[in-house]
């Protein structure tokens, strides 16, 4: 399962803002950026369906703190090896049909032929190039797929948010701290 996990040593800002206030200070600032992290996996996957809606957050708390101990974010589209190929990509690779009448059709960008345009080409509804390959003897190779990250390049996206978060949190403390002095 693809996902991350935020963990947060906050001792001295609990001390600074009392416990009740602190528990909620944390677990609210954790979960929207958790949610923010989810937003942005959702953005980053390909396509407009069924593999994006089936991205999840899962939360949870510590039973003695009451705190946020765990977010994970994962997929649950089936199959999936469909994620992994995604956020990792695929080499090159051989392929073949497996039914008659031996045809592997595909969707294919223009910018994936690199100006080398078939003449005549057939066009799914999103103005994609559609290949059909006959397989019926032979393997056809796979070009692979670019790697998108979905996942990779949201934790240090996260990860960055999370710290400019707890900076904020340390400044207003320390300016309330201050203004008591």
């Amino acid at each position: 399962m693809l996902g991350f996990e935020i963990e947060v040593d906050a001792k001295k800002a609990e001390k600074k803002l009392g416990r009740i206030k602190f528990k909620t200070f944390m677990n609210v600032g954790l979960e929207r950026l958790l949610n923010e992290a989810l937003v942005k996996v959702k953005q980053r996957t390909p396509g407009t369906g069924s593999i994006r809606e089936k991205w999840k957050l899962l939360i949870e708390y510590d039973r003695k703190t009451g705190l946020i101990s765990k977010g994970v974010i994962f997929n649950t589209y089936d199959p999936e090896d469909v994620i992994h190929y995604l956020e990792e990509g695929t080499r090159a690779h051989p392929i073949r049909a497996k039914k008659p009448p031996w045809l592997l059709v595909f969707p294919v960008a223009l910018s994936d032929f690199h100006g080398k345009v078939p003449k005549n080409p057939k066009l799914d509804r999103n103005g994609r190039i559609l290949m059909f390959v006959s397989t019926k003897n032979k393997p056809i190779y796979h070009p692979g797929t670019k790697p998108y990250k979905m996942i990779g390049n949201t934790f240090p996206e996260t990860l960055e948010a999370t710290l400019k978060f707890a900076r904020g949190v340390q400044k207003r403390v320390r300016a309330k701290h201050a203004a008591r002095k």
